[in-house]
């Protein structure tokens, strides 16, 4: 793989970038409310159909396949997008990348169940090591039931609508004559029809209850209009650069590296930038994960 590795790293920390800024919002705006990921999810959509029209190189393309996929996934994108949001008040950063590992064992499956990619012995064992260290930092958990459910629910739906997105991406890039810029193409639209149910959410709950819409918007700083801003120069071409390794790495390989990988960015910037406390058995998934992604590139 060579060249491959240094863009993984890259998109690892691209990813790491625009988790930073996403959280911020959060602290930063009333985030956490479903009006602040509705208004977050449009400001979102608004900015990425800017910057995967430049990615295009200003041609976007209007095919039937792109169109399908693109209205799929949209939908999954606006439900993450919600439960993201939700989940960075309620559970912290390496929590989150627990559940992240825990989908590349299905995407690890996936790849050979649906797309017949054949693993190595390494990248078998380092799937193994992966699978233990999901479940290490949940004992850090175990005296306090309430989170622990919670951070399983908001995990396990997590897990699902990724491994959805996975499944429409990787299936969408096997066409032959699908490359970046018919990705970009599938993302601008996929970003554009993902700001439509967040505009009829809002004017139907506007409808009902007009003030209190207004008092939850008038918290939506400026400060937390540079963190979308911010979180979309580091995820809009992350996600272009996750679709196109996709495409040349098999699914066995890059779940397991960006899975691992991702997991690492995130325990830096929970432990430095958010100062999250860290627990034993997390400091040791940590170090599994590390070794799983030594011994897969051996």
């Amino acid at each position: 793989m060579g060249i491959e590795y240094l863009y993984l790293v890259v998109l690892a920390l691209m990813g790491g970038g625009c988790t930073f800024f996403r959280k911020k919002y959060t602290q930063v705006t009333s985030g956490s409310s479903l009006t602040g990921s509705l208004f977050y999810i449009m400001a979102v959509g608004f900015i990425s159909l800017f910057s995967y029209w430049g990615m295009a190189g200003g041609t976007i393309h209007t095919d039937s396949r792109t169109m399908i996929y693109a209205i799929a996934s949209s939908f999954v994108y606006v439900a993450v997008n919600v439960i993201s949001l939700f989940s960075y008040q309620k559970v912290n950063l390496v929590l989150l990348a627990i559940f992240n590992k825990s989908m590349t064992i299905i995407n690890w499956l996936m790849g050979i169940v649906v797309f017949g990619e054949t693993p190595t012995v390494n990248n078998v064992i380092s799937v193994v090591i992966l699978l233990i260290a999901v479940f290490m930092p949940l004992l850090d958990l175990k005296d306090n039931k309430k989170n622990l459910k919670t951070t399983y629910l908001i995990g396990a739906t997590l897990l699902v609508l990724n491994t959805i997105n996975s499944l429409l991406s990787k299936t969408y890039l096997m066409h032959p004559s699908v490359d970046a810029s018919h990705m970009s193409s599938m993302l601008f639209f996929t970003n554009g029809l993902m700001i439509f149910p967040p505009i009829f959410i809002m004017l139907f709950r506007y409808k009902k209850d007009p003030v209190a819409i207004k008092g939850e918007i008038s918290k939506i700083r400026w400060s937390a209009i540079a963190c979308i801003v911010l979180a979309c120069c580091f995820g809009n071409p992350g996600q272009l650069l996750s679709s196109m390794l996709m495409k040349i790495i098999p699914l066995v390989q890059f779940s397991i590296l960006t899975s691992a990988l991702n997991s690492i960015v995130l325990l830096l910037v929970s432990k430095f930038l958010f100062k999250e406390k860290l627990g034993k058995s997390t400091i040791i998934a940590f170090i599994m994960s590390t070794i799983a992604i030594i011994i897969n590139a051996l």
